[in-house]
């Protein structure tokens, strides 16, 4: 299968950042350029992507965020048409993250089902045509983030999640989140002949709700039986697959070391996940190596910011890495955070000296909501 190359499991979403200021900023500002891929790629880097809201944004249908993650990261021209693709089909997009390790690009987009749908379905067959136009193939948008499809994980988050939402028409729920998933499932089996597999809240099964167990099912290069939820049985030549879930808030946060040995960077990330004792509640993490940045990487997903917040996880985070002979260099927020997991904190306690409002998602929900 094209995806066996591919080795680690586990987090959702593994990109990166940028903005200004104390959770006080403009909208959309660059962090790095792409020249030689050194640092993530961010909205103000594409000057097309002046994203406007949708008319149909302010209406009494229910809203929903979702955050597809594609496996491109390197080609902008794509990750634009992208873009565009998202919204003509009326979604609002908050933020676009690309990097070129990870090779990866992660959106935030807030719409409607019907928007969401037509947004992801148009997307992935854009996608597909790049590839067959330039006779690539989904082998070669390999980067150090796992994946198992050019549209690789879909998560769908109803906004009775975040705070600031208690004046947005028709509050969309976890419930009406499920079902939302479900059809963007069926939708994109039925328009793009792509196997679905559903987690988290979505699920079909207990066993099956975990996005790692459906990783670690996928990318096992023995043949083992995982059938897809909704959708062809096999994978599709140039697709792959689809993960489909409904989910609360996540926050994806990097942390960048001052050295290029990733078994550091593996045994920081292993002493912090929630599943280790003494570890962070609410913190998975993987240890990576960078090459273009020539340094490993502690990449962390905060699953529930209520118990843990980013302050806690940089402190954290620098203890293990003083204790293994070296020290946290850089940090960088994947997409958005919710205000939750920014607390009290400010640029200075999360090595973000740029971080701005726009790096919130309730800032998006009360401009646009």
């Amino acid at each position: 299968m094209l995806w066996h190359a591919c080795t680690a499991v586990d987090p959702e979403s593994r990109i990166i950042q940028s903005s200004r200021a104390p959770c006080f900023g403009a909208l959309n500002r660059v962090t790095g350029g792409c020249a030689g891929y050194g640092r993530a790629i961010r909205n103000s880097d594409h000057p097309q992507l002046n994203f406007q809201v949708s008319r149909q944004m302010n209406g009494s249908r229910q809203l929903y965020e979702c955050v597809p993650n594609w496996s491109e990261g390197r080609d902008l021209g794509l990750v634009r048409e992208l873009s565009a693709v998202a919204t003509a089909a009326g979604v609002h997009v908050a933020d676009v993250t690309s990097d070129a390790d990870h090779h990866r690009t992660v959106m935030t987009w807030f719409g409607t089902q019907q928007q969401i749908e037509q947004a992801l379905t148009t997307g992935l067959e854009a996608f597909s045509q790049h590839l067959k136009r330039n006779r690539g193939s989904l082998d070669e948008q390999r980067g150090i983030h796992p994946r198992t499809g050019l549209l690789d994980v879909v998560p769908i988050v109803p906004l009775d999640s975040f705070e600031e939402t208690v004046a947005v028409p028709q509050l969309s729920t976890m419930k009406s989140a499920v079902a939302v998933a479900q059809s963007v499932a069926a939708r994109l089996a039925q328009t793009c002949l792509t196997p679905i597999y559903l987690y988290e809240h979505a699920a079909s099964a207990t066993e099956r709700r975990n996005l790692a167990a459906h990783r670690r099912a996928l990318l096992n290069p023995e043949p083992i039986p995982w059938p897809s939820d909704v959708g062809p049985s096999a994978p599709h030549p140039r697709h792959g697959v689809v993960l489909v879930g409904a989910r609360r808030p996540l926050v994806a946060f990097n942390l960048d070391l001052a050295t290029d040995d990733q078994r550091t960077a593996q045994r920081i990330a292993a002493t912090i996940r929630a599943t280790k004792p003494g570890g962070l509640a609410g913190v998975k993490a993987l240890g990576l190596k960078l090459e273009r940045r020539r340094c490993a990487q502690v990449s962390v997903n905060l699953v529930d910011a209520r118990v843990t917040d980013l302050a806690t996880l940089v402190e954290r985070v620098q203890y293990e890495a003083r204790a293994a002979g070296t020290q946290v260099r850089a940090c960088e927020l994947i997409g958005l955070a919710t205000r939750v997991a920014i607390g009290k904190a400010v640029p200075s306690d999360l090595l973000l000296p740029d971080l701005g409002a726009d790096r919130c998602v309730e800032f998006h929900l009360k401009r646009y909501c």
